[in-house]
């Protein structure tokens, strides 16, 4: 009987089938996620409504209660905690 010899064949792969678009997380947006209530997918519409992170921490509780899927709870939250760091 022949010794076994698959261990000697190179795998290559083929050609991707897709291609993968990854785009750079904006610094408002990746300071927004680790905001307490906001998340990755918040932190999208975050990023759309502030400009700036400064322009994110100096914003109201009644601005940040323009983001899409934040209430008055959450603002509050985001709010303290940029200011008092809680």
């Amino acid at each position: 009987m022949g010794a076994h010899r698959g261990h000697d064949v190179v795998y290559k792969a083929g050609p991707p089938t897709a291609s993968l678009h990854v785009e750079k997380a904006s610094l408002v947006r990746r300071v927004a996620a680790e905001l307490p209530g906001i998340g990755w997918k918040k932190a999208k519409s975050v990023e759309s409504l502030f400009g700036t992170v400064e322009d994110l921490v100096v914003a109201t509780e009644e601005e940040l209660r323009e983001i899409e899927g934040i209430g008055r709870i959450t603002a509050r939250a985001v709010y303290k905690s940029l200011h008092t760091g809680e």
